[in-house]
């Protein structure tokens, strides 16, 4: 009995696409998961992986366009659309309003900043991990030759090497290719552990000259947010009603997401802030910002060298209760086989949107 009740329940749920025999489907513009042309023609990967599932299970549908993003998941809770997709993310939250397909995609948060770089200074250039690591080396070796030094000179009686301090000046002023200075070797064995002290010394000095001249020519981002921990307290402009809303909120970040009475509904509106000096940075989806930067977006911006962080996955929404979860899932699950020597379907879809760049590793904050 319970069963029937909850089998009527469901096809209850799907009375209105039956009855217009089309699926609603909410979309709310979100390159490059969801695009809206000229003419009011809606391209996307999540539109593409869509309209596959779709032509699969013989669906016939239409999009539902919304300008705000923040209205599709009312827009099923009220029985407006049947469907959503517009990278949406997978949350407790969310799912305790809408359900959601199995995830079809990762993507962490990155930040776009103002693209100013500097050249290091010195002393931003001797603690680079490579210097310093070089260095360690140095000493390291520096006082394994001058103990050896010093055991083999100290018995002779002609050494002027006669104790470890000694032996380290000698070390020393060998490796860095400076001479002998006031102390030199007089056994055979002293003498050879010099020479390749010598040689060792040239490579090494060469080396590290060399990596230096690297790195001060190489320029760096000129922005205090080296990490996000530094997002505390700074201004950043986000879309309204997205979880990068949520994560700048735990972050300890001060999240924009309107401007005046303007609500910020994509990633154009919250560059112009950025663009204003009114915030400090953009925070988003990787991919939309990588996809907006590699697609003609504004050469006076670049993305965080940090790296993206807090990982979460996209989902198609529908309405709890819905029979057509389980016809998607299994259709999400059969774009992605493959056979050897061919891409799935899936990475098709994927890759003629996003290429096989799958986005660099997230770190969970």
């Amino acid at each position: 009995m319970s069963k029937t009740i909850t089998w009527a329940f469901c096809l209850m749920m799907c009375l209105p696409a039956a009855a217009s025999d089309k699926v609603r489907i909410g979309i709310s513009e979100f390159p490059p998961c969801v695009e809206m042309s000229a003419d009011g023609t809606a391209t996307g990967f999540e539109v593409d992986l869509w309209k596959t599932i779709a032509d699969a299970e013989g669906w016939d549908y239409e999009f539902h366009v919304y300008d705000e993003f923040a209205n599709l998941i009312p827009g099923l809770e009220q029985n407006d659309i049947d469907v959503a997709i517009a990278g949406i993310f997978i949350t407790p939250e969310r799912e305790e309003k809408v359900d959601f397909s199995h995830q079809y995609k990762s993507a962490g948060q990155t930040l776009l900043l103002n693209k100013h770089f500097v050249s290091p200074g010195l002393f931003s250039i001797i603690y680079q991990p490579e210097i310093v690591r070089a260095l360690i080396y140095f000493v390291v070796i520096l006082l394994v030759f001058a103990a050896m030094i010093w055991l083999v000179e100290r018995k002779h009686p002609d050494a002027n090497v006669k104790c470890f301090q000694d032996g380290v000046s000698l070390a020393f002023a060998n490796k860095s290719t400076i001479g002998w200075g006031n102390f030199f070797p007089v056994t055979k064995v002293g003498l050879a552990l010099s020479v390749v002290m010598f040689f060792i010394g040239t490579i090494f000095v060469g080396d590290v000259i060399s990596t230096m001249g690297a790195i001060k020519t190489k320029q760096v981002l000129n922005t205090d947010i080296r990490g996000i921990g530094d997002l505390k307290g700074k201004s950043i402009a986000t879309i309204h009603g997205t979880e990068s809303v949520a994560t700048l909120e735990r972050l300890g970040a001060i999240p924009v997401s309107s401007s005046g009475e303007n609500i910020i509904n994509s990633i154009s509106d919250a560059i112009e802030l950025l663009k204003k000096g009114t915030v400090a940075a953009v925070c988003f989806d990787a991919p939309v910002i990588e996809y907006y930067l590699k697609n003609g977006g504004d050469k006076h911006f670049v993305e965080w060298q940090g790296g993206q962080f807090d990982l979460q996955f996209y989902g198609i929404a529908m309405r709890e209760g819905d029979i057509r979860r389980e016809l998607i899932n299994r259709r999400l699950l059969d774009l992605r086989k493959s056979v050897p020597g061919r891409q799935s379907k899936y990475d098709q879809i994927h890759n003629s949107w996003f290429g096989e760049y799958r986005g660099q590793i997230c770190r969970q904050w």
